[in-house]
């Protein structure tokens, strides 16, 4: 299966692994509770110390594009 990636240089992609296993583990909890929320969890692949790959999710907006539909002056 092909599936899109966002290349990551020049940084270290441990913490992004921690936090994407808490998500996985949200999205098994909400989903044995049967509650209507949708979690997307994403892969991660740490190539090297400082590189890796990022499972890029579609029709998504980033962190930074929503700071600046909400603020449009402040950017």
């Amino acid at each position: 299966r092909f599936r899109n990636v966002v290349v990551k240089g020049g940084d270290d992609l441990r913490q992004e692994i921690i936090c994407m296993q808490l998500i996985y583990k949200m999205k098994e909890i909400l989903s044995d509770a049967q509650t209507p929320i949708y979690i997307k969890p994403y892969e991660i692949i740490v190539l090297s110390e400082n590189s890796g790959l990022l499972e890029f999710v579609s029709n998504s907006v980033s962190v930074d594009s929503m700071k600046k539909m909400r603020d449009p002056d402040n950017r």
